[in-house]
């Protein structure tokens, strides 16, 4: 892609070369954010350099992947507010078209904000939308234009947790399997490892051990296969949990800390929530309490400063169930 760029570099400006670097561009941002992470900063350059050039061109529809990415850069960085601006525009272009591409990919946009906000049911609604859209064949293009990895599988993956959140148990496990087959019918690496990250997602969030160690291991091995730092370090991350829950505790803690380091390099600020919230659990069952509450104090500062409030209840948990009337407790808890 980037030496598809080049040869574009000198050429007369026209719409039609804007065309043709858009089209490159917008399968060059899917790339750098599986290879570098949703955050990097090669990723910032790309998308924001897709959306000047889509911005020259009359056509909307050219200009729509490039809004997507840019979302999913936004979001990767906790920027939920503006997240949500740019999910508004990817619909205003899906209705002024009336294309249901386009559509699928706004409420591709749309879930994953709800979710990290905790609103589960709005999140819900948008994934059923995009599945009654979605067909396996028609969209198997998009994982190579939009954000990444498969639409249908970003929503079954997420859904399981969801559904969980919601009170509906019975429906995570069909999801899960369901986003794993439909990946890997994809035979699309980063997409398969989406799917698996998702499941594992939702199994810790439920604090269901079994099978996980299974799926973290694959998830790890294709996504250092693969290069794919932004899901080692949550496959990292999980291990560690895992690990801290069995007899190996402090190698548990020695895993979440690498991942979350991974994260923090990359610029990731979305799962940090979720992250600090498991290293304090890890290290609450090491018996290292004040360390613990410190990273829950650090998880509640980072739900309350970005909105990502989606561990709001289980922080609240370790809270009571950790450090009932504390400093901290109370404080972090009215901020929150």
């Amino acid at each position: 892609m980037r030496r598809a760029l080049a040869l574009l570099d000198g050429q007369p400006e026209s719409a039609e070369h804007w065309r043709e670097e858009l089209a490159i561009l917008s399968r060059l941002s899917p790339a750098l954010m599986s290879i570098y992470g949703w955050s990097a900063p090669e990723v910032g350059d790309a998308v924001e350099h897709a959306a000047a050039v889509g911005r020259r061109l009359e056509s909307s529809a050219d200009l729509a992947p490039s809004v997507a990415n840019l979302w999913l850069y936004n979001f990767s960085q906790a920027r939920l507010d503006r997240a949500d601006e740019i999910s508004a525009d990817l619909f205003r272009i899906a209705r002024e078209l009336d294309d249901p591409e386009i559509q699928l990919q706004a409420h591709h946009s749309a879930w994953p904000t709800l979710w990290h906000r905790g609103s589960f049911g709005q999140a819900s609604e948008h994934i059923d939308a995009a599945l009654r859209l979605y067909d396996e064949d028609h969209h198997a293009h998009h994982c190579n234009v939009y954000l990444g990895h498969d639409p249908a599988v970003c929503g079954l993956g997420i859904n399981a947790s969801v559904q969980y959140a919601l009170g509906k148990p019975s429906r995570v496990p069909p999801l899960e399997a369901e986003a794993i087959a439909l990946a890997r019918r994809r035979r699309h690496p980063p997409t398969v490892a989406h799917a698996l990250w998702l499941v594992c997602e939702a199994r810790v969030a439920r604090l269901e051990g079994e099978g996980l160690t299974a799926i973290v291991a694959e998830l790890l091995q294709l996504s250092e296969e693969q290069e794919l730092p932004q899901l080692r370090a949550n496959a990292l991350i999980f291990l560690g949990w895992a690990l801290a829950r069995s007899d190996e505790t402090a190698v548990g803690i020695v895993k979440i800390e690498e991942g979350l380091d991974l994260l923090s390099k990359m610029g990731v600020q979305v799962y940090l929530t979720r992250s600090f919230c498991l290293l304090a659990e890890a290290l609450l069952t090491a018996g290292l309490p004040s360390a613990g509450l410190t990273h829950v104090a650090r998880a509640l500062d980072g739900a309350a400063e970005f909105g990502d409030t989606f561990y709001l209840s289980r922080l609240h948990q370790v809270l009571r169930n950790s450090y009932s009337g504390s400093v901290i407790g109370s404080t972090r808890l009215r901020r929150a």
